[in-house]
């Protein structure tokens, strides 16, 4: 699925900073522009949660403080709204980057939550059932930062809430494409253009057909003199990962369909290292390619991908 980030003109240096270094800033909920963030009518289940014991109100009131401490990266699902052009994009002389929200959140494993926002004309109640439930903490961050006031429906938002506030990283071929505001001045685009040289993603220009409230965007060509040549990568593969596979010795083709997925994930400008490629022994028909990656996250560095045999 892909996702939106609309930006100003404004912030472009820094923004441009954290795109060349392939990271999005993730802030408080008191750092967003809506002063009723993770509003919640929870005064039922504080007296109840009082009621059971010390131990459980404790638990409760740790869940609500973490509105002060999660990270909430906004994103919409369209490039093409007038408003959010208006207002995030900076009366449209801005930029939107379009990511592919599986690969964006794919280095982070779980600690991520992903939350479509829901619209609402009063602040949600939480449910004391919902707290005795087996996900009575994430149910209770959901109602946290997953609700806003209908007045904010026209964003059509979607959040990654990380685990702390600030700085997070993700592979480069997360982001696939930028679209640059009818407003936006050939200079900007060419420096963001600049900026991105030898990435693989698209450009787009959004405009207004003639006689039409409805935006659109036309791709922009790649020029040499801005965007360089496309940069080549091609991870090392460890030895014997692919021909230590014993049961697909004997099967030609499927060792075909093997050296096509890690070839795949070795030309991934994140991937440092191919260490395995073998059929998956937890997903069935798949073929697993485990490799080493080079982005940052505080993690285990080895990932897996899958690839449907069928689709090689």
């Amino acid at each position: 699925m892909k996702v939106y980030k609309y930006r100003g003109i404004s912030t472009l240096d820094r923004d441009l900073n954290t795109l060349v270094s392939n990271q999005f800033f993730a802030p408080t909920a008191e750092q967003l522009n809506d002063p009723v963030e993770t509003v919640l009518n929870s005064q039922l289940a504080a007296s109840l949660t009082e009621a059971i014991g010390e131990e459980v109100h404790e638990l409760f009131n740790e869940t609500v403080e973490m509105r002060k401490t999660v990270g909430i990266y906004s994103l919409s699902h369209t490039p093409y709204d007038e408003l959010m052009w208006s207002h995030y994009g900076e009366s449209h002389e801005g930029f939107c980057i379009e990511y592919d929200l599986e690969r964006l959140i794919f280095e982070a494993r779980t600690n991520w939550d992903i939350v479509d926002v829901i619209y609402s004309k009063t602040p949600p109640v939480l449910d004391f059932s919902e707290l005795l439930s087996g996900n009575g903490h994430k149910e209770l961050l959901r109602k946290l930062v997953g609700y806003k006031s209908k007045r904010w429906e026209y964003e059509n938002e979607l959040r990654i809430v990380t685990t702390r506030s600030g700085k997070n990283n993700y592979a480069e071929v997360a982001v696939t494409g930028i679209f640059f505001g009818c407003r936006c001045t050939e200079e900007s685009i060419n420096q963001i253009r600049h900026a991105l040289k030898g990435r693989l993603h698209e450009y787009f220009t959004v405009s207004y057909p003639e006689h039409s409230y409805d935006l659109k965007s036309s791709p922009l060509e790649r020029d040499k003199n801005i965007d360089g040549e496309p940069k080549k990568h091609r991870a090392p593969v460890e030895e014997f990962a692919i021909s230590a596979c014993g049961h697909s010795g004997n099967d030609s083709n499927l060792l075909k369909k093997i050296e096509k997925a890690v070839e795949i994930v070795r030309c991934d400008p994140s991937c440092e290292l191919v260490v395995l490629g073998d059929i998956s022994a937890s997903k069935k028909d798949h073929i697993c390619v485990m490799y080493e990656t080079n982005v940052e996250t505080g993690l285990d560095n080895t990932l897996s991908r899958f690839f449907p045999i069928h689709a090689l």
